[in-house]
């Protein structure tokens, strides 16, 4: 009996795990649009986001099939592949549009960090 108890505690926690990391999940359309609306972006630029963002998802996606379980190193490879998008990005943006970016960027740092202290 205490096993069965166990095993169903353990199922409903992966279950919640699971559903909270697709909440957070990164939907290209919603960061595109965000960013479309934001930084004032043309047609040519919104899709060479989009295309950017596509390629930075099929990167993280391979980072995490490779780490083995290694989350340091997993992480790692994250904030590389973070930092070469948003070096993308920038190369397509206007002067304007990169000071408007950088803000942007600090806003999803801070909004990050005050959601990690909320997690216990």
């Amino acid at each position: 009996m205490r096993t069965k108890i166990i095993a169903a505690a353990m199922f409903f926690l992966i279950v919640g795990i699971t559903s909270v990391n697709a909440q957070r999940g990164f939907d290209i359309k919603e960061r595109v649009n965000a960013l479309k609306e934001r930084l004032k972006l043309n047609d040519d630029q919104t899709k060479k986001v989009e295309a950017i963002y596509e390629e930075m998802r099929a990167e993280m996606e391979k980072a995490r099939n490779n780490s083995s379980g290694d989350r340091e190193t997993m992480m790692s490879e994250m904030m590389k592949l973070r930092e070469k998008t948003n070096t993308k990005i920038e190369e397509i943006l206007t002067d304007e549009q990169k000071t408007e970016y950088k803000k942007y960027l600090e806003e999803r740092r801070k909004e990050m960090q005050n959601r990690g202290r909320g997690r216990f």
